[in-house]
């Protein structure tokens, strides 16, 4: 049991600094770089969500949104309750520039079971909410959500901030968020 205790400890390790070097790929924003790291971490444990959303969440930087809608898709079978994976695929739904995979009702049913998951407190869960009644039309509900998110500023990403402001002036003039 030692040698495989052993073994399983290596490719845990190796999985880890797969992970690792994928993150430091997207912090440098070379999202074809971190894809094959996250890549490299699901051919080594393909149920690992963290590399799933990870690589969703690069492959969606690079406009590669079906990839991304199916790693998401991948998370909720093998865990049907991730509040990340919910935003993530409510994000692509509410924002896609691809009209055809933009759908509102599901972004908003997405956004709120991953903001019910987190009782109402993760911000950027609640900037995507709003971001999903925006596409949905509804924009009263949109700016209440927004400005419900921009309470915390803090809790935003710092590259994030002044976007999530720029959306609420959006929604307040009754136009949606498109990623670009």
């Amino acid at each position: 049991t030692r040698v495989r205790s052993s073994a399983a400890s290596d490719v845990y390790k190796r999985q880890e600094a797969y992970q690792a070097r994928g993150d430091a790929w997207v912090d440098k924003e070379d999202y074809g770089k971190a894809i094959a790291d996250f890549s490299r971490v699901l051919k080594l444990n393909p149920r690992d969500i963290r590399a799933y959303i990870s690589r969703a969440e690069a492959f969606s930087e690079k406009g590669k949104y079906e990839k991304a809608l199916a790693d998401f898709e991948q998370v909720l079978k093998l865990q049907d309750s991730s509040p990340d994976a919910l935003a993530g695929l409510a994000w692509i739904r509410a924002t896609c520039p691809k009209a055809d995979l933009r759908d509102g009702k599901k972004a908003i049913e997405y956004a709120e079971k991953a903001c019910k998951l987190t009782d109402y407190k993760e911000v950027t869960f609640l900037d995507t909410l709003a971001v999903a009644y925006a596409e949905n039309g509804e924009f009263e509900k949109a700016v209440k959500w927004q400005k419900q998110a921009l309470q915390a500023p803090d809790d935003f990403p710092k590259k994030e901030l002044e976007k999530a402001r720029l959306r609420l002036k959006l929604y307040m003039d009754g136009k949606p968020y498109r990623k670009e």
